[in-house]
């Protein structure tokens, strides 16, 4: 792909438009959601992450909905939760593809027009992370010599966040990316934030686990009640992709933070800035 190239992809944006302002990929092989593998150390709470949007151009839809849930080795440890609708202008829910995503999330356009701006729904979301940090507990050990197990007591350093989401770095951190940038909104939490993208950490224990579908409903069917899914809200979301990675750590044979840890990665700033910057006037 050369600078001049006309060739444009299915939404007749230029292919080459990110190289002429400076990205070092065509739109095709762009990566906004850039990452340098850092391995956290210390402490480390991790949320599982997952949106709902108007489609899936990451540059251009918008988040129609947010959710997370806190998660602990313990399987039956509940985590705290947030979930909220954001506010889409009516215009972009008429588009083909809003309408096309409104099929399959099935949040009605009602629910929508009653959301609060992004810019809004991001700042809640914060202070939940922020809490969840806070709030955050040496988990209580299975295993006890005395008749009464121990109880959870607070973390003797402040901890590090772990943001999970299942095909995270293609998708949901990209879209936060931009819909960041869109409300020039700081960027100080990609900064502080480790993330991990659970499609890459299932990928590699495929075999281990069965060679199953890597789609999180299909994963998600073998280890909960199909009754139980109430697929595409993505509150329900989270706590599908938190019970299979339990799934899958105690399959392996250990901690969900030893699961996660290796493929922990940090935001690379320099790298995604250009890109996004590129991407999103398209």
């Amino acid at each position: 792909m050369t600078p001049g190239s006309s060739m444009v992809d299915a939404a007749g944006r230029s292919v080459a438009a990110p190289l002429r302002k400076g990205s070092s990929f065509c739109l095709f092989h762009a990566v906004p959601f850039s990452t340098k593998p850092v391995r956290p150390t210390g402490p480390v709470v991790v949320i599982y992450l997952d949106l709902e949007t108007t489609g899936v151009d990451v540059s251009r839809d918008r988040v129609v909905e947010i959710a997370a849930t806190q998660g602990f080795d313990s399987a039956h440890m509940p985590g705290a939760s947030y979930a909220e609708v954001a506010y889409v202008p009516e215009g972009i829910l008429r588009t083909p593809g809003a309408q096309a995503a409104a099929r399959v999330h099935c949040i009605p356009d009602s629910e929508i027009a009653q959301g609060a701006a992004f810019p809004i729904s991001w700042a809640r979301f914060l202070a939940f992370t922020e809490a969840v940090l806070n709030n955050a507990i040496h988990e209580a050990s299975d295993s006890s010599d005395d008749d009464e197990p121990p109880l959870p007591r607070p973390l003797d350093d402040p901890p590090s966040l772990l943001v999970a989401a299942h095909n995270g770095h293609r998708f949901d951190f990209a879209v936060l990316l931009f819909e960041c940038h869109r409300h020039q909104l700081s960027m100080t939490p990609f900064r502080r934030w480790f993330f991990v993208d659970t499609l890459h950490v299932l990928e590699s224990a495929k075999a281990e686990l069965g060679g199953a579908c890597l789609k999180l409903q299909c994963l998600a069917s073998a280890v909960i009640d199909a009754g139980e899914l109430r697929a595409h809200r993505a509150l329900d979301d989270c706590i599908a992709l938190r019970q299979v990675v339990h799934s899958a750590a105690s399959r392996l044979g250990c901690s969900v933070i030893d699961l996660l840890r290796p493929f922990s990665v940090q935001w690379d700033e320099q790298a995604s800035t250009a890109q996004v910057a590129a991407l999103i006037e398209e």
